[in-house]
């Protein structure tokens, strides 16, 4: 406070008032403004988001500023850096890649087994369908994908698992993928509709 008082007294008068603004701005508004965006370096389910507007009025206001860029500090290293680096790994660096099933299955045919051609050929909206992630430095993991959108031997889907080891997804997620891709077929329905010769349209 002191500190503050002799910076005013200290100022020329011409650059008084300008300084007082200023000091008001800093003192009065800024610390909640910077707390606010700082928060938003945290993921919107965090609790540290909401914990860290909150705890701003429990602080004494002359101390606001510094806790406020102390905070600021502490969003960018846990929060904003941390997000970024779990987007940045799959997309960046340490990118995935999907199995090719029919590659595999041509290598080793007794032991990497897939569906039939005529079987993956039926795959409609709404059916689920295993694919193989490969990452270069943490290996790989076969999950579920649920088909949105089929188009010739083009296919998007929505992942229906939570990654153990690849980066970058997330239940939900929109993977796109081929036929060559799909190594396991969920639904014993899709076998039906094969055998059947099912012609819905997707």
């Amino acid at each position: 406070m002191s500190e503050i008082l002799e910076l005013v007294i200290a100022t020329p008068t011409t650059l008084f008032f300008p300084a007082l603004g200023l000091i008001i701005l800093v003192w009065g508004f800024a610390p909640g403004v910077v707390v606010r965006l700082a928060s938003l370096g945290f993921r919107r389910d965090d609790p540290r988001r909401k914990e860290m507007i909150a705890e701003l009025y429990v602080v004494a206001r002359w101390e606001q500023p510094i806790w406020a860029a102390q905070q600021l500090e502490r969003s960018l290293t846990e929060g904003l850096f941390g997000r970024l680096a779990v987007w940045s790994r799959g997309r960046l660096w340490d990118r995935w890649t999907l199995t090719d099933g029919v590659a595999m299955n041509a290598e080793w045919p007794d032991t990497f087994e897939i569906p039939e051609q005529r079987h993956k050929d039926n795959v409609r909206v709404g059916d689920i369908v295993k694919l193989g992630f490969n990452s270069e430095h943490e290996g790989g993991e076969r999950m579920w994908v649920q088909v949105t959108k089929v188009k010739g031997d083009r296919y998007w889907g929505n992942l229906d698992n939570e990654p153990v080891v690849i980066w970058g997804l997330q239940p939900g997620s929109t993977v796109r993928f081929r036929g060559k891709h799909i190594i396991a077929l969920y639904e014993d329905e899709q076998f039906e509709r094969a055998t059947e010769g099912d012609s819905r349209a997707p």
